[in-house]
């Protein structure tokens, strides 16, 4: 797996780095968190580092 992260974290990288791709990083985070943990976890996600309530 992580090959895949490191993969996309390339990706993600070079996309926020193109002038015209802005991210709204605490709407992003929210939604995709949402499927793995409880609103607590999201806030501390959020907060801090998403890796912290994924592991």
């Amino acid at each position: 797996m992580g090959n895949e992260s490191e993969l996309w974290n390339k990706i993600l990288s070079r996309a926020i780095a193109l002038p015209f791709v802005k991210v709204d990083r605490e709407s992003f985070l929210r939604k995709e968190l949402a499927l793995y943990c409880n609103h607590d976890m999201l806030d501390i996600g959020i907060k801090e580092s998403p890796l912290k309530v994924l592991h």
